[in-house]
């Protein structure tokens, strides 16, 4: 394909005038063989073989790989290429205009072009034109035409397209939410070999989402994906072995899976460790544990291994100063979730001297200026309110929670929309019936499912426990028509009891920890 990037270099260094040199000489003849043969050349490329050196001189000069960039010299070697009868060439020119705007290619031509490609069945084409059609380069999202795209690359065998489709579904972004949609799409490429749908079904069937729940069969599926060399898949598992996707919490399980994960250097690996140290969700919280792991995700150059370490260090008073100091150079370079940490760091007087007013300010200037982040920040704390053990720090206001979250709105994505427009309507006493908010919360996927559960033991702690008795109840642990708290939180310690987490939930329905196991009753 064109302008696939050039492997990694060897991590060591040593002296080598030798062998620049020598690849300078060696470059510069194949340069001027191939300008001179093809200068010479009128044969069909079915029988001379130069349209392939043709694309690749086209790609040298558009890259600047061993020679000076030179556009007008790319283009004109990957046309002779096309004129060679070159079906890569012919691509080139249609993505030339999306990825480099200064060839001067009209997008126009460029699109006629990948659409008669596309007609001819052609997947690289097909792809490509879906990523056009899905907003990737600028134009009017489609979303339609987008997974037409997709389906029909699908159907001619493309992995890729098979994956796209079912992660669309699955993260429900830019389409609604739909398991059976994306398990269908994962299922077909897992038949085609692919383990990462391997891994995507496996959470499907460990939550029974879009399929028949089977926590056995999921494992199954992630042990084939690690034996395919699938390092990943040790995060998936250990996923599912701590945050209840399967019948018992297996916390030493979990750990042991993602500590392989992470010796293999996955930092997402080194990131769930670090939370775990952090928050002791199971047991007393271990700082300097998760320290190591945040520091070993963050040396790796992961962007949320540093973010994690600066706010970390923001719990000690030693290491404070230098938290606020990374995340402002976070910030700096453009992460808005730094920024909201410090913001967050002056509301809450975490490791800086408490300033609610700084905060907001903060949060502000940074909505202001376009951040998301900063804009939905806002709307939690006027959502529900802020406060802490002194007292009341911001009252709540909801109608400026709902001024702030409109025009938002449309750039949130499908799930992300409902999952806000929910929460701000059960803080607003729209949504009163557990019942009714169950059946809203089965189109969200499944991860906001469980956030929602957790905002709302925060923001409507009242609907919240109304609607742990209904799951209660709906799971078997209850009677329908059980009122009471008493009846409800039996019920809760028996469900916990079942899951191996007794001790984690015995901290009552409103705690943190117990929050977090509640959810996989949603």
């Amino acid at each position: 394909m064109v302008f696939e990037q050039s492997r990694n270099q060897a991590s060591h260094r040593r002296p080598c005038g030798n062998r620049i040199f020598a690849a300078a000489i060696f470059w510069t003849a194949v340069l001027f063989w191939l300008n001179g043969a093809m200068a010479q050349s009128d044969l069909p490329s079915e029988q001379d073989g130069f349209a392939r050196s043709y694309m690749r001189l086209g790609q040298m000069y558009i890259e600047g790989k061993a020679v000076q960039r030179d556009l007008e010299k790319g283009l004109f070697y990957i046309r002779r290429a096309e004129q060679a009868g070159s079906d890569e060439a012919r691509l080139a020119l249609s993505i030339l205009p999306y990825k480099f705007a200064e060839t001067g290619l009209k997008k126009t031509d460029a699109l006629a072009r990948l659409q008669d490609m596309a007609a001819e069945g052609q997947i690289s084409a097909l792809l490509f034109l879906a990523d056009v059609q899905a907003g990737s380069y600028g134009d009017e999202p489609d979303w339609t035409q987008a997974l037409a795209s997709l389906g029909i690359a699908a159907d001619r065998g493309s992995v890729e397209a098979m994956l796209k489709i079912g992660y669309y579904y699955r993260r429900g972004e830019v389409v609604s939410y739909d398991a059976q949609q994306a398990v269908t799409a994962f299922k077909r490429a897992e038949a085609a070999g692919s383990r990462t749908a391997s891994q995507e079904l496996a959470i499907f069937q460990a939550y029974g989402e879009g399929m028949d729940p089977d926590a056995a069969a999921a494992i199954s599926r992630l042990k084939a994906a690690k034996a395919a060399g699938r390092i990943s898949a040790l995060v998936t598992e250990g996923d599912l072995k701590l945050k209840t996707g399967t019948p018992k919490i297996e916390v030493d399980g979990a750990i042991a899976a993602w500590t392989e994960a992470a010796s293999a250097g996955r930092t997402d690996a080194m990131l769930r460790l670090g939370d775990f140290y952090y928050n002791g969700y199971f047991g007393r919280r271990q700082l300097k544990k998760a320290f190591a792991y945040y520091r070993a995700a963050a040396d790796a150059g992961d962007p949320f291994g540093q973010l994690a370490l600066a706010k970390a260090q923001l719990a000690q008073a030693q290491t404070a100063k230098a938290g606020i100091e990374q995340l402002e150079g976070l910030a700096k370079s453009g992460i808005d979730e730094a920024g909201v940490a410090v913001a967050n760091a002056y509301l809450r007087g975490t490791g800086v001297r408490k300033d609610v007013q700084a905060g907001l300010r903060r949060l502000q200037d940074m909505a202001e200026s376009g951040s998301i982040v900063a804009r939905l920040r806002l709307v939690e704390v006027y959502r529900s309110g802020l406060r802490d053990g002194y007292g009341q720090l911001v009252r709540t206001d909801k109608a400026k929670a709902a001024s702030l979250l409109k025009p938002l709105l449309p750039s949130l994505g499908v799930s992300l929309r409902l999952y806000h427009e929910l929460l701000l309507s059960s803080a607003m006493g729209r949504l009163r019936n557990p019942d009714d908010l169950a059946r809203k919360l089965d189109d969200l996927p499944l991860s906001l499912r469980h956030r929602f559960f957790k905002d709302l033991r925060a923001d409507v702690p009242d609907l919240y426990f109304d609607l742990l008795r209904s799951k209660l109840a709906d799971a078997g642990y209850l009677e329908v028509d059980t009122v009471g708290w008493k009846p409800t939180i039996r019920a809760m310690m028996s469900y916990c009891r079942s899951r191996g987490v007794e001790k984690v939930c015995a901290s009552g329905p409103f705690a943190p920890q117990t929050a977090e196991m509640l959810s996989a009753l949603l």
